[in-house]
């Protein structure tokens, strides 16, 4: 039977979630992309309608504006005159001058109560100038002078039974303009609404002026809409579903929306509420908007049907780079993981097979040695245990010098073992010492100390010159030093204080004096005084600065003892139940053997008997030998995943609180990170997941892992509790995100730590690195955090540190550190 080797396996199933991880990041990455495309566009459709909407309502008011001038003069001129004695030809002018002022306009006319103008009418009775009901009218039209009222009498709304219709009883009963529906004119052959507006004055009601519009400039106006690649389908319709306009079928002017939107029904109660609306569906943006007259009219509505792929068209070019890139990365870990696989799997396997084979062949002296702890070395303990049953049971037909054999050979195996320790000692210690040597020599070689001093050929024994005979001094018996640097002297027979304190005293001293006559050495004694001056208080500081930095770690590592003692209880619980079922299984197995090892002496004996053989079976019956081998290896496994889980808190905890070197050394950051992760994982896991974005190839950085992982830990810290502050109660468990990115380029190494909190307020973020300084609740901060990431990145690192924030959607802070070790105050 064809066997598939552990190494293909687990290339195989390692593959298939890396596919799967990449499916999905690359589905939501899509879906996130379309998302917010689709959002921007609705966004657009709207503001363009919005603009189609007012192009429609100026093209209405302006008639009603030009309207509202005429009446008020003539109802000025009505008021004036009673009765009115103004010639027709004068009216004529003054209506006619409203239609000429605006082209757009169709025809022009005024209506007064006959009973007013009686002496006025009785000349042009019958005459075109009537309208049904024999009112008076003053008309003007562009293409047939005196007949403009003719269109409005083919409205629906010109009389009712006779009485004047809405055009006229509309605004003579509200005082206010009046729009009619859209009709049809035979004689201008294209859709035209009435704008009529009441001639008042004080409040009284004379007539009305009104003006024909033609419509089909809308339709003119409403092709410039389409901003979208002649792909858009849009619609002006008025109250009634009339449709005014239409940009892909302008053939249905004139007609019903029910027709027009034949294959979208579903839009027309939407159209009919008279109300904004905007969906997508069936792979197309809908949009309705809402023209407002606010003349009392009844509304219009714009339409917009617009299909996705508009939008959407270059999202497929983005999804597809990004597939390309995660092939690449796909066909890099299979390679590695094969690798590893065929390294960790396949050669142990391999050699523990040889092991066995050699074993089987006669050499029950030869140990199984497979220094692992996993299932390949509890495989080796095992077939070891079944070995020395083995040996013993053939042990016994050996002779006593076959037994001498094995003890002298024993004692020399374990002796070959002991050389070996004491060698692999001797080369540990020759190792240390060769490390010592080199950390001196660099010491040594390291320019730029503050140990450093002026070579000064006048140094004397002060106690030789003075005669100075205080065994207790720190300067007596000793070779020529500076003991007006040395604290605790006798000079003058009286125990002095630090070099600040007797330097005064120290410049009239002999020995002093001697030291500087020569005014080179003077400067030299100066500067060395004032290098001593500054190593003494940048040594102060530095002492306090890593005081408050162990404080503050001290602080850290309490707060996250809970959390990493809870995170490690619960592989520890089930690690000990397996444990108790292994030991169970291994009495059951223990039992199992020996019932085989009586079969085994039966059978060399030829003393085999049924009722042997049946008790075999009922122990085999038993202890349930087909459940164990499925069960034990799941249970070991499961105990495995479980001390791998907590070797690596425990591991992470340990290097973050390692008290780190005194000097820079090349770290990787990402590796800091992940560390930082680990051991605050029960402070974020709560609020926030946290995503990583880091450079696989990021180089090491000189730095102080100790103090950059504190760093980490305050900003990290920090923007999971600002994430809880946004969420507040969240009964619904919601999450945000901490984002943490890192990059490179040829001086430096820059990291990104963003979350999605509540943001820094504006009145706090020219203070947060100040110390002492916090806009947390009493208990949840000290003001320390900040302030000690910046002391670190900027003054011990010549870094930088910034940030970027929004009020209540996040902040990101920006760390900078250069790739080459920069001396700052601390060194």
């Amino acid at each position: 039977m064809k066997r598939n080797s552990l190494s293909t396996q687990i290339t195989f199933w390692t593959g298939l979630i890396i596919v799967i991880t990449a499916a999905g990041v690359v589905g939501y990455s899509a879906i996130s992309l379309r998302s917010s495309v689709l959002e921007v566009a609705k966004e657009n459709i709207h503001t363009i309608s919005h603009q189609e909407g007012g192009h429609v309502n100026e093209y209405f008011h302006n008639a009603i504006n030009r309207l509202q001038s005429m009446a008020q003069i003539l109802g000025q001129v009505r008021d004036q005159q009673s009765p009115l004695d103004i010639p027709r030809y004068e009216a004529m002018g003054l209506v006619k001058n409203i239609a000429v002022q605006n082209t757009n306009f169709n025809s022009a006319f005024v209506c007064w109560e006959p009973e007013e103008y009686d002496s006025l009418d009785v000349g042009y009775a019958g005459e075109p100038g009537h309208d049904a009901s024999g009112r008076f009218a003053v008309l003007w039209a562009k293409s047939d002078k005196g007949l403009g009222l003719s269109p409005l009498l083919e409205s629906t709304d010109h009389s009712v039974d006779g009485q004047p219709g809405a055009w006229y009883s509309n605004p003579m009963s509200t005082g206010k303009p009046f729009i009619s529906n859209v009709y049809y004119s035979k004689k201008f052959k294209a859709l035209v609404s009435t704008v009529t507006v009441p001639v008042l004055h004080n409040d009284i009601f004379y007539g009305v002026v009104g003006i024909d519009l033609r419509l089909d400039i809308l339709q003119k106006k409403l092709m410039d809409f389409d901003h979208f690649r002649k792909t858009m389908d849009a619609a002006l319709i008025d109250n009634l579903g009339t449709v005014v306009a239409s940009i892909n079928q302008p053939e249905m002017i004139g007609g019903s929306m029910e027709y027009l939107y034949r294959d979208d029904l579903y839009l027309i109660p939407h159209i009919q509420s008279g109300a904004h609306f905007s969906k997508i569906e069936n792979d197309h943006l809908y949009h309705i908007y809402e023209i407002d007259f606010a003349v009392g009219s009844p509304n219009w509505m714009m339409t917009a049907i617009v299909p996705i792929s508009v939008f959407t068209s270059d999202i497929s070019i983005l999804i597809w780079k990004q597939i390309t890139i995660f092939i690449g990365i796909l066909v890099v870990m299979f390679f590695l993981t094969q690798r590893g696989a065929h390294i960790i799997i396949n050669r142990p396997l391999t050699f523990l097979l040889e092991e066995i084979n050699r074993v089987s062949k006669g050499d029950l002296n030869h140990e199984l040695k497979m220094a692992r702890n996993d299932e390949i070395g509890m495989i080796g303990e095992a077939f070891n245990a079944m070995r020395v049953k083995l040996k013993k049971v053939l042990l016994t037909l050996r002779n006593h010098q076959e037994e001498l054999e094995q003890k002298v050979e024993r004692r020399t195996t374990a002796l070959q073992m002991k050389n070996k320790l004491i060698e692999k000692s001797r080369m540990r210690l020759q190792k240390a010492l060769d490390e010592i040597s080199a950390l001196i020599s660099q010491v040594m070689e390291q320019g730029g100390s503050l140990d450093a001093s002026f070579t000064n050929q006048n140094l004397k024994k002060c106690w030789e010159v003075l005669k100075c005979d205080e065994v207790k001094c720190p300067c007596f018996g000793k070779e020529a030093l500076r003991c007006w640097q040395e604290n605790g002297t006798y000079c003058h027979g009286e125990e002095q204080g630090a070099f600040t304190d007797k330097i005064a005293m120290c410049q009239t001293c002999s020995v002093y004096k001697n030291t500087i006559t020569d005014p080179i050495y003077q400067i030299g004694e100066h500067f060395n005084n004032m290098l001593f001056i500054l190593k003494q208080n940048i040594n102060k500081l530095d002492h306090a600065n890593q005081q408050l930095f162990q404080a503050q770690k001290l602080e850290s590592v309490g707060q996250l003892a809970a959390g990493i003692a809870h995170e490690i209880n619960t592989p520890a619980q089930y690690v000990g139940s397996n444990i108790e079922f292994l030991q169970e299984a291994f009495e059951d197995v223990g039992e199992l053997v020996g019932k085989l090892m009586v079969l085994l002496d039966a059978a060399k004996n030829n003393t085999i008997s049924p009722a042997l053989i049946t008790e075999l079976e009922e122990t085999l019956e038993e202890v349930d030998w087909q459940y164990l081998s499925e069960e034990i290896p799941q249970t070991i496994s499961q105990s495995k995943e479980g001390v791998q889980r907590v070797s690596k808190i425990v591991r992470a905890m340990k290097e973050f609180s390692h008290p780190g070197s005194k000097d820079k050394e090349l770290a990787n950051l990402n590796h800091i990170i992940e560390t930082t992760m680990i051991v605050a994982g029960n402070e974020w896991k709560y609020v926030a997941n946290v995503e990583t974005d880091l450079q696989p190839d990021l180089r090491s950085v000189p730095c102080y892992s100790d103090q950059m992982g504190q760093v980490i830990l305050n900003i990290l810290v920090n923007g999971a509790h600002a994430i809880a502050a946004k969420l507040g109660d969240n009964p619904e468990g919601e999450k945000g995100v901490i984002s943490i990115s890192t990059r490179a380029d040829d001086d430096w190494v820059e990291m990104r730590i963003a979350d999605t909190g509540n943001g820094i307020p504006e009145e706090a973020r020219d203070k947060i690195f100040d110390s002492f300084f916090t806009t947390k609740t009493v208990g949840k901060g000290t003001g320390q955090g900040l302030a000690i990431a910046h002391d670190v990145i900027v003054q011990k690192h010549g870094g930088t540190i910034t940030f970027e924030t929004e009020s209540w959607k996040g902040t990101t802070f920006i760390v900078r550190i250069p790739l080459k070790a920069r001396k700052n105050s601390n060194e």
